[in-house]
């Protein structure tokens, strides 16, 4: 727990006991308060400096990963012979519109899986989806296991051991940017919630996130427990990929 979220719980911890005091009385109730409000109000300089170091170091670490992505793609693309992927692609484009059904295109697609034939399971997954998708009704249940099929394998087959790495830490630092997220949520409801703040208005918490975007996406390939895919990334940071969590 953020070390400020547990000072504001000490406070409203303070504050209901304060209130549950049957030997003070109204008065000394009220003496109380106001100096534990004192105490409060004199805190909110260093919950802002706190939170403000920590948005800080979640963007620095955020743009650490979004330069490290764009060099693992630069690598991850050096290991694919185009010209012969540009042969694969067209060679599945004319073998999905050739088949005489989905069972026959099934069977090509396994004989390339089981060739390890990473050009043609690639061109499978980015071609054969969409003229899967194009020629066979939606409410197909096989065009469907199939198309998701490849497409998991296409992930498979197009993430490094250095994507894979980076993308697993951008899994663990949206996490962490979507928990602090909240607690700068939960400070500046503490601080300004009660306050008459107008709708759509900001404080110096919320300001601290203002060039945050979060955006959820249903997941096809999830369990229940999987089933949103929340993306968190910053507006301001150029060329920035969007970091992904599993929710």
């Amino acid at each position: 727990m953020n070390n400020v979220i547990e000072k504001l719980n000490a406070f409203q911890a303070r504050r209901q006991l304060i209130r549950e005091d049957r030997q003070l009385s109204d008065v000394g109730k009220t003496t109380q308060e106001t100096r534990l409000k004192n105490e409060i109000d004199a805190y909110r300089p260093t919950a802002y400096s706190i939170l403000r170091g920590d948005w800080v170091r979640v963007r620095r670490e955020y743009n650490l990963l979004t330069v490290r992505q764009r060099v693992e793609n630069e690598i991850a693309a050096g290991q694919w012979d185009f010209s012969r992927l540009n042969y694969a692609s067209d060679a599945v484009r004319a073998a999905v519109r050739g088949a005489p059904d989905l069972a026959a295109i099934e069977k090509q697609y396994s004989q390339a899986v089981a060739a390890g034939d990473r050009h043609a399971i690639r061109a499978w997954g980015e071609i054969g989806v969409g003229e899967i998708d194009a020629r066979f009704p939606p409410g197909n249940v096989d065009r469907a296991h199939l198309t998701r099929r490849m497409s998991k394998d296409l992930a498979a087959i197009m993430e490094t051991p250095g994507l894979k790495e980076n993308n697993d830490a951008g899994r663990k630092l949206a996490d962490e940017i979507l928990a602090l997220y909240n607690d700068t949520q939960a400070v500046s409801k503490f601080y300004s919630g009660n306050n008459g703040m107008l709708w759509g208005a900001s404080d110096e918490f919320i300001k601290l996130a203002s060039d945050l975007k979060i955006t959820q996406k249903v997941n096809p390939e999830g369990d229940l427990r999987h089933f949103l895919v929340t993306t968190v990334e910053f507006i301001d940071v150029p060329d920035a990929a969007p970091v992904a969590e599993m929710v």
